[in-house]
């Protein structure tokens, strides 16, 4: 059995569900704004109900049930669609305003425990403290889940309570109880998130970076160029490849090698913001506008330094066309470094580089 087709349900588990505790985080002022005039809203909403009468608070009860719970299933479906990973500012917005809510919610659940009408004395119901307990429980360790489960608490309500006539009063009650506790376990796992969050930052940013020059390595690139097809924006990828690093090696050692290759590196991100270690004697830069413009002036200012320090750089670059893929735009620029390399050294896409027309 091949492994794409052994566990379908891996798109669901993969999702990263720190995004969600750190972006709430990082917004909590506004979280906690929200909450509160959702709760005074729904507070002057359920006593205008109630002066309509009880059959028109358990109409519009159900009808905003039934509203949450398409609004946490539209939740878990952008959830999947994104794999829990935003890219941009106003994907992280949505992914917010869906993802509060969707947590929030779950307090559906506990009013379709209050419908069991099991109490403790006349107004404590039993399974509305299990449910409570195991949905924060839940949140702490998975959200995914239990927003799933606050999704089908909200159906639960609409076909089962409001059918049967058991949504009570007291939900309303519950419903500003379980909210309560809910913030108390979001802020335990955000202050987790909080204390740990700097040191995964370092690590990831240790695991982006190349040790020896400490520009971007083939991860960031990747991660990088993505972003720019993205972007929409127009950019050029450069390559550039030492020529010779072996003989280098094998005449002078690997410590100098390993000098021409941090220097080279020093005289690239110098110039370029988007410089990246692409392989053992292999660089590539993104190249934004401002840099494509003067392109040529700078690869050779870079490729002199580098001629002085007793080395050879060969260059090739090509410009991303929209709609063109990742795939495309390397085979590109990995085809006109070939063509400079086939012809000699120190060339660019094949040409000798010098200073004619250059400003």
């Amino acid at each position: 059995m091949k492994e794409g087709k052994k566990r379908p349900y891996r798109k669901f588990l993969s999702i990263d569900h720190r995004l969600l505790g750190e972006s709430i985080f990082e917004n909590r002022r506004p979280v906690l704004w929200t909450f509160l005039a959702y709760m005074v809203v729904s507070a002057l909403y359920a006593g205008i109900l109630f002066s309509y009468g009880h059959d028109a608070y358990r109409y519009a009860l159900a009808a905003i049930y039934l509203a949450l719970s398409l609004l946490s299933l539209g939740g878990s479906l952008f959830v999947y669609l994104t794999k829990g990973f935003p890219l941009d500012g106003k994907t992280v917005k949505l992914y917010i305003g869906f993802s509060i809510p969707f947590q929030v919610l779950g307090a559906s659940l506990s009013s379709a425990a209050t419908c069991l009408e099991l109490y403790i004395g006349a107004t404590i119901p039993v399974c509305f403290f299990i449910v409570s307990v195991s949905l924060l429980f839940l949140f702490l360790t998975d959200p995914w889940l239990s927003s799933a489960l606050s999704a089908l608490g909200c159906l639960s309500i609409v076909i089962f309570g409001h059918v049967l006539g058991l949504i009570t009063n007291d939900d309303i009650y519950n419903f500003a109880l379980f909210g309560l506790f809910l913030i108390i376990a979001a802020w335990a796992r955000y202050q987790f998130i909080a204390d740990s969050r700097e040191k995964r930052l370092s690590a990831n940013r240790l695991s982006l970076k190349d040790d020896l020059t400490g520009l971007g390595n083939r991860r960031k690139f990747e991660l990088d160029l993505e972003q720019a097809i993205h972007s929409g924006l127009p950019f050029s990828l450069v390559m550039a490849d030492l020529d010779g690093l072996k003989s280098l090696n094998d005449e002078r050692g690997h410590l100098a090698g390993d000098e021409l290759i941090k220097e080279t590196a020093s005289a690239l991100g110098k110039r370029f913001e988007q410089v990246y270690r692409y392989g053992g004697d292999e660089f590539i830069i993104i190249a934004n506008p401002h840099e494509q413009k003067r392109l040529k002036k700078y690869l050779l200012e870079i490729k002199e330094a580098v001629d002085r320090l007793g080395g050879s750089l060969s260059f090739g670059s090509h410009p991303h066309v929209p709609g063109a893929t990742r795939e495309e735009v390397i085979e590109g620029v990995d085809r006109h470094l070939y063509e400079s390399k086939a012809r000699g050294k120190g060339l660019y896409n094949g040409e000798e580089l010098t200073y004619d027309g250059l400003s």
